[in-house]
């Protein structure tokens, strides 16, 4: 089974059908909508938790699709220290992680 877009045979070719995904969206809408409701019910320390283990784990599967496997401890670190979260256990991130993720976190302009 292809993983990838482009390892199907007339990936040049892609369609779908409007609907299907719309079905699909709409279910993803609504488990967001849940998972937004329960945070609401958290405290600042869990949502600053959640945020921070939701923005680690996009920056290294982000950088895992481009082929860059990042030290998920290290990638935490750096983003706990940017967003000024005091946690436990920070350790020490190299330079190429810290420019990762400085370039994930910025925000984007459109040109």
């Amino acid at each position: 089974m292809a993983k990838y877009i482009y390892e199907h045979k007339n990936w040049t070719k892609f369609t779908w059908q409007n609907q299907n995904i719309n079905v699909v969206f709409g279910e993803v809408r609504l488990i967001q909508d849940k998972i937004i409701g329960q945070m609401h019910t958290l405290g600042f320390a869990e949502k600053a938790e959640a945020t921070l283990t939701a923005l680690t784990l996009d920056v290294v599967k982000s950088s895992e699709i481009e082929g860059d496997l990042l030290n998920y401890d290290q990638v935490h670190s750096s983003i706990a220290r940017r967003l000024g979260i005091n946690i436990a256990g920070l350790v020490p991130s190299n330079r190429h992680i810290e420019g990762v993720v400085e370039m994930m976190l910025m925000p984007h302009k459109d040109i």
